[in-house]
């Protein structure tokens, strides 16, 4: 087997890896192209489509539909999904632009591009089959083309594009510009496994040109950092999901150590990558009891690779004394950091705790940074809703959901936690 390919650039004197679009079945090397932005060995760029271009492939298809090779029976297509999966996970993988790319050379990748260790990565390529099977129960087949536009924070996402090939004639991904390895993998290893190539597509593109694009397709499911307000506006055939802005309500009544240990697994699991990861807790009564427990579970997390909660290394994409010097500049008068640990620990970046002085437009509320990070503050009932507005998702601790969230925060899915603790 050749070694993983390298299109030398004209332009440089050192050899560039060019990540490719996939169109019409195959690779293709298109003239508009960005760096990847970080120090890479060989240095990446990746090809960007144009809005132009995916125009004229929206109209390929409808012309060429009928001749293109059959989708598979569905049984087979879930078999091939299936064999997929486990070629993503543990196989050696043809990668476009890339070569073959082997479970290890994946996941130095992942470490070196999103600052995710190997532990991390596999834990989540665990997760990935059950999420797909979960997911893949309520599907149907609706036809035409289906657009997956991927967020940067967790390649578990790559579900939805799995899904999407059991109800649509035509699946294109949309990878994340800062990360588009994980949906070029996965590119690969459907391809390798049997589905046709000609139905599936790969490409990056700009925010200008996805706007374009999803009116001139059928389906579309778009992963980033969109409003409530634009969430329930999309058309009916877009559907957004945007950051989680997860909140915490805590009942003034609940078991401190009980509510701490949820807490602390809620806020440092999966490294913080999730949106389900909890990143603003509010709280009925004083916070200090609740946020010295839950600083000091957050302060003894183990941050080595033998630790149940793996942490993500940093990188170039994720600088720590970036990230700290706008944590800080962030917080107002009277907040106070409770973790003591720094940031960032040989290496790694260390859980933080914040508690705020005041909840009025503070920036920390709703904040969602690529590590585990909470901030915790008092509020009242009556402030609760207003505070929610934007959140995906409500986790309530010991309190029932006050009415006024179904009004203030349309889009949060409400989940009461029944304690007592997990440890």
């Amino acid at each position: 087997m050749e070694k993983s390919s390298i299109n030398m650039s004209p332009e440089m004197d050192k050899p560039i890896c060019t990540i490719p679009l996939f169109r019409r079945g195959a690779s293709y090397v298109s003239y508009d192209k960005h760096p990847l932005g970080m120090e890479l060995d060989p240095p990446v760029n990746i090809c960007m489509a144009p809005w132009i271009l995916l125009k004229q492939d929206v109209s390929w298809i409808h012309t060429t539909l009928s001749q293109l090779p059959p989708l598979p029976s569905p049984k087979a297509q879930r078999r091939i999904i299936t064999n997929a999966l486990i070629s993503f996970s543990s196989g050696i993988v043809e990668v476009p632009g890339i070569g073959p790319q082997s479970p290890e050379d994946f996941f130095d990748l992942m470490n070196n591009v999103a600052g995710l260790p190997a532990k991390l990565v596999n834990q989540w390529l665990e997760l990935l089959p059950t999420a797909y099977e979960q997911e893949a129960q309520s599907i149907v087949y609706e036809g035409g083309i289906n657009l997956v536009s991927l967020p940067k924070n967790t390649f578990l996402c790559l579900t939805t594009v799995l899904t999407g090939l059991l109800s649509s004639d035509i699946v294109w991904i949309r990878p994340s510009r800062s990360e588009p390895f994980a949906a070029a993998r996965l590119l690969g290893a459907l391809i390798e496994a049997g589905w046709p190539a000609e139905r599936l597509g790969f490409y990056p593109t700009s925010h200008d040109s996805l706007s374009r694009a999803v009116n001139w397709i059928d389906r579309a499911t778009l992963f980033g950092n969109y409003t409530p307000q634009e969430i329930t506006d999309a058309p009916t055939h877009i559907q957004m999901k945007g950051a989680g802005r997860t909140r915490v309500l805590v009942g003034k009544n609940v078991d401190t150590e009980q509510a701490a240990s949820w807490l602390s697994h809620a806020i440092a699991g999966n490294g913080g990558r999730f949106c389900t990861n909890v990143g603003t807790i509010l709280c009925e009564g004083d916070i200090e009891p609740l946020a010295s427990s839950l600083a000091k579970r957050l302060d003894d997390i183990d941050l080595s690779e033998s630790s149940p909660f793996p942490q993500s290394h940093p990188s170039l994409v994720f600088n720590p004394p970036s990230l700290d010097q706008w944590i800080q500049s962030q917080m107002q008068r009277g907040d106070r950091k409770y973790t003591m640990r720094s940031l960032e620990i040989a290496g790694k970046f260390a859980p933080c705790l914040i508690a705020l002085a005041n909840t009025q437009d503070h920036p920390l509320i709703g904040a969602e940074l690529p590590l585990s990070f909470a901030s915790i503050t008092s509020a009242s009932e009556t402030q609760f809703a207003s505070l929610c507005h934007d959140a995906a998702f409500i986790y309530l601790l010991g309190m029932e959901a006050p009415i006024e969230l179904q009004y203030s925060a349309p889009i949060a899915e409400v989940i009461p936690i029944s304690l007592p603790s997990i440890d």
